[in-house]
């Protein structure tokens, strides 16, 4: 195994044991507004009340939005440069020329803020239409990198990361594509947001790094559910 992924302490640890990471969400909580943060940076997400509480990808639940514009569990967030975003992700509809964001970093909480680090199950907006879909604002400007379509009710894993000079977009453990550009992301005070409306979509065990990890470390982290 590889030097990043979590250290399990006990099966009743309650916490995710790692130097990179900034946030971790099992939403196993099934109910509330409140979904816990399982890192020790206690970064706990507020569920907007539209959204919903789902069977999650292999156990437990996941946090789930039918459409809901406005709608989102959101914390506030810093980016920094390396940075890695990864979780499950389940779209529910892939209507053509849709935007369905899934996990990511925005100046607001809802998606209606500029896009600085984020997942897409595709956008219809940006760039190529109707595929899989990360972005990241470098130096100003928002870069895509794109890989194919996925298909609707099914659940992958997914992960984008950047180190300065290459993103690099993850599915199922693999990755998929890469984009060569230098630079970095604005620092500012921005959102940290999971199924932001107007998507159609449910998401379980999201990560946040502030490393760029390989596939191996992806792949490792796709295998150990966020600790409850």
């Amino acid at each position: 195994m590889t030097s990043l992924p979590s250290a399990r302490l006990t099966a009743l640890r309650r916490r995710e044991q790692h130097p990179n990471l900034l946030g971790a969400w099992g939403f196993d909580e099934g109910t509330g507004t409140i979904a816990r943060d399982s890192s020790e940076h206690n970064a706990s997400l507020t569920v907007s009340p539209s959204l919903a509480w789902v069977a999650g990808h292999s156990a437990g639940t996941a946090i789930s939005n039918t459409g809901g514009g406005g709608s989102s569990a959101y914390t506030t967030w810093t980016v920094s440069v390396p940075i890695t975003i990864m979780g499950w992700a389940r779209p529910t509809d892939l209507t053509p020329g849709s935007t369905r964001p899934l996990f990511g970093i925005w100046d607001t909480s809802d998606f209606s803020g500029s896009t600085q680090c984020a997942i897409s199950a595709q956008r219809g907006d940006f760039g190529t239409p109707n595929v899989l879909q990360g972005n990241v604002r470098v130096n100003g400007g928002l870069v895509e990198i794109a890989h194919t379509a996925l298909t609707v009710n099914t659940w992958y894993h997914l992960a984008l990361s950047y180190d300065g000079t290459t993103i690099r977009l993850f599915r199922d453990g693999s990755e998929v594509a890469t984009v060569s550009i230098t630079g970095t992301i604005f620092s500012a005070a921005y959102f940290f947001a999971v199924v932001p409306g107007p998507t159609n979509a449910q998401v379980d065990d999201a990560r946040v790094f502030n490393a760029a990890l390989t596939a191996a470390q992806v792949a490792a982290f796709m295998g150990d559910p966020v600790a409850p």
